[in-house]
Order: structure tokens, then C-alpha cells, then sequence
């Protein structure tokens, strides 16, 4: 009898210490459940905010292709009036230039 009553003490510290086993692991769990939420809360939020500026940015590629093309085909179909409007743009840039220089 006394065997029997060891055996089952036996039995219920094994079954708490079980429990709370169970218990930790449930808590360990919920905390990762928090971690990897609040991260990928943060990733959509970092690529919500970085999407507009993706937009903008291709965007302004695009219209800035479009510009050079233009240019372009602006210079072949009058190409001495691309070459003085170089040399018009330059003159300008060198005398700004110049002057900031110390004159």
C-alpha cells in the first residue's frame, strides 16, 4: 500500500511538472505569436510606405526617357539648332560658373 501511494505521488509530480511544462510552452508560444506579428506589421508597413515612393521614382524615370527621346529626335530633325542650343546652354553655365568663382 505504501508502494501504491508513492507510485501515484509519484504520478501527480510528474503530471504538474508536466503542466507546467505545457504552460511554458504555451507562453513561449504566444510571445513568438506577438514577435512575428509586430515584425510583419512592420514589414507592411516599411513596403506600404516604400511603395508610393517606388511609383514616384518610376515614374520620373519614365517621364525623364521620354525627355532624353524627345531631345533626341528634336536634335536629328534640326541639328544646328540642337548644336546652338548647346553651345548657348554652355556659354551661360561657364559665365555662372565663372562668376561664383571669386570675380
Amino acid at each position: 500500500m505504501a508502494a501504491e501511494q508513492q507510485q501515484e505521488n509519484a504520478g501527480k509530480a510528474e503530471l504538474e511538472a508536466l503542466r507546467a511544462d505545457v504552460d511554458a510552452l504555451r507562453q513561449d508560444l504566444a510571445r513568438l505569436a506577438d514577435t512575428l506579428g509586430a515584425r510583419v506589421r512592420e514589414s507592411v508597413k516599411e513596403a506600404a510606405e516604400d511603395l508610393p515612393f517606388k511609383e514616384q521614382l518610376k515614374r520620373a524615370r519614365e517621364q525623364g526617357e521620354e525627355t532624353v527621346e524627345q531631345m533626341v529626335e528634336k536634335a536629328q530633325a534640326h541639328p544646328l539648332t540642337g548644336l546652338a542650343i548647346a553651345f548657348g546652354t554652355g556659354f551661360i553655365l561657364a559665365a555662372l560658373l565663372g562668376r561664383g568663382g571669386g570675380r
